[in-house]
């Protein structure tokens, strides 16, 4: 009897995400998702904030050190008002959010799913041409 223990389900749709650029290192992730709902009224309003999903995935690192950026996967609603809206307030900070893209291109065979390090390639392609280097 194969496939006993076998589960079938649905794929859940992956939640868009955003980078807020150069928040202070010292904001936890509770702190910048409290900010959002309390000091951004330009993006939340009309919005049920218990319903909304926020959650920061990772952090990126900034080219400063007292700084990072995190990325965050949130509603589709809330995505839409946080791209048009442009920037947000963390703290005492005005910050600009951009859209976080899901793809990963690798920068050595110009494939998609890994970064450089992950390569099997040995040799590098032009981005410009495709050709080998």
């Amino acid at each position: 009897m194969h496939g006993t223990y076998l589960k079938v389900s649905k794929p859940e749709k992956k939640l868009p995400t955003v980078v807020i650029r150069d928040v202070l290192r010292v904001k936890t992730d509770e702190n910048v998702v409290k900010s959002l709902s309390t000091q951004n009224r330009h993006v939340t309003e009309c919005l049920h904030w218990d319903k909304e999903r926020v959650k920061v995935c990772y952090r990126r690192r900034a080219r400063n050190d007292l700084e990072c950026r995190p990325v965050l996967e949130v509603t589709p609603e809330l995505y839409k008002r946080l791209i048009k809206a442009g920037y947000v307030y963390v703290g005492l900070q005005r910050r600009p959010v951009w859209d976080q893209s899901p793809l990963v291109q690798c920068s050595r065979c110009l494939g998609f799913g890994h970064g450089k390090q992950y390569c099997k390639d040995v040799s590098d392609k032009c981005a410009h041409c495709g050709g080998t280097t």
